[in-house]
């Protein structure tokens, strides 16, 4: 499945964006944009996918994505069935490379942060303190004005880059050979994945829709999927 350049919201009296976004689900398809995300789902749960990797979203999931990463979350079914108690609901961070200026990240200051920018190229889950910081201020932010908004996210950026408190999500093969171009084998299996994500999947099935023998797949699958548990 091919993934849709998405054009996000943008605010011209501002040089970045915050807001919540909140509805039964979260409508968004498998996409990608030239901005840098930061999402903490504060309502709902379900499978998010960055990349090739597959994993189980809950409340306080923070994960910061790099620019023109494909990434998709898929909110559980009693969500998209109208069937929850409370709606689905994330606070959302949306900024460009040039958000402060074009030589802003060649600030020798910067370096830090520039080298940690350069690992969202996979996009990443943070975790553990790093996280409950993160989503304090995040939650804090949707109430400032814009120059306490602004130092809210450099200290969000001096959080993440004082941190080892993360995961790395796509793989360095998906990254390496191409964030956009899949191969026809891999796309089919990932678009496979999508469309039967809450459906028992078995090894058989999803190893001839890759065209493998079962054993062939099961390391095609370890080699380009991380999948997590609950």
């Amino acid at each position: 499945m091919k993934a849709v350049e998405y054009r996000l919201p943008k605010e011209f009296d501002k040089s970045f964006i915050v807001f919540r976004e909140k509805g039964k689900f979260f409508p968004c398809p498998w996409h990608y944009h030239p901005e840098y995300e930061l999402v903490l789902v504060t309502k709902s749960t379900g499978v998010r996918m960055v990349g090739d990797n597959v994993g189980y979203f809950d409340e306080g999931d923070l994960v910061f994505l790099g620019p023109v990463l494909p990434h998709l979350w898929i909110n559980d079914p009693e969500y998209i069935n109208g069937q929850a108690e409370t709606e689905a609901e994330a606070i959302v961070i949306h900024f460009v490379d040039n958000f402060l200026g074009e030589n802003f990240f060649e600030l020798p200051e910067m370096k830090p942060l520039k080298n940690f920018l350069t690992l969202s190229k996979h996009g990443m889950v943070i975790k553990g303190v790093a996280r409950e910081k993160i989503n304090n201020l995040m939650k804090k932010m949707l109430y400032m004005n814009g120059i306490q908004r602004l130092a809210a996210l450099l200290t969000i950026f001096d959080i993440m880059c004082d941190s080892n408190e993360y995961e790395l999500l796509a793989s360095p093969g998906y990254v390496k050979h191409s964030q956009l171009d899949c191969t026809d084998r891999f796309s089919k299996v990932t678009a496979y994945i999508m469309r039967n994500f809450d459906q028992d999947i078995s090894l058989k099935e999803i190893a001839s829709i890759a065209n493998m023998a079962v054993s062939t797949f099961c390391n095609f699958f370890k080699e380009h999927y991380r999948v997590r548990g609950r």
